[in-house]
């Protein structure tokens, strides 16, 4: 297939697949994968209804407890349910190898399609393979003063929920 959608989930995030598709469905008709991070049954078969599923079963944790921010005031400012969240956010790079598109939108199951996203698509061409936005310069300055970032070091916007990348 040539171009397709790809999302991620575990079970915990599953309430979410009913909303996501009715936006999506209403806008887009490319084919979706769902990448299975830990679903229930019931998510699952939501999934395979609608799309396909592909099950991802990776430990992460490693990543997590050792690529942690060191700064004074981690907690404080993202939260102290944050380190828990980060094991879906670290799993994303092992599901967008595989997906099944030439080229892929990753676009997480929070974001609410209102439109078509096929000027994304038709806006790649052959040499793109990842697209970012990186944060503001106050929020890269504020992460670097807190100390969760080296010199040159740069952060990307968590709220820019669609990944795009071509294979």
């Amino acid at each position: 297939m040539k171009e397709g959608v790809i999302i991620g989930c575990d079970h915990k995030a599953e309430w979410l697949l009913p909303w996501w598709w009715k936006h999506y469905s209403a806008h887009c008709n490319y084919p979706v994968t769902l990448i299975d991070f830990g679903m229930s049954a019931k998510g699952k078969k939501f999934c395979r209804n609608h799309g396909a599923c592909i099950s991802l079963d990776i430990d992460v944790s490693s990543y997590v407890n050792t690529i942690k921010p060191k700064g004074k005031n981690y907690e404080n400012i993202c939260g102290p349910k944050c380190q828990k969240h980060r094991f879906p956010w670290f799993k994303k790079p092992f599901a967008c190898l595989k997906t099944p598109f030439e080229k892929s939108l990753w676009i997480d199951l929070d974001c609410q399609i209102e439109g078509s996203i096929a000027p994304i698509f038709n806006a790649l061409d052959n040499e793109t393979e990842l697209a970012l936005v990186s944060e503001n310069p106050l929020i890269q300055n504020m992460w670097r003063s807190n100390g969760f970032l080296q010199p040159g070091e740069i952060v990307y916007k968590p709220e820019c929920w669609v990944y795009v990348f071509v294979s």
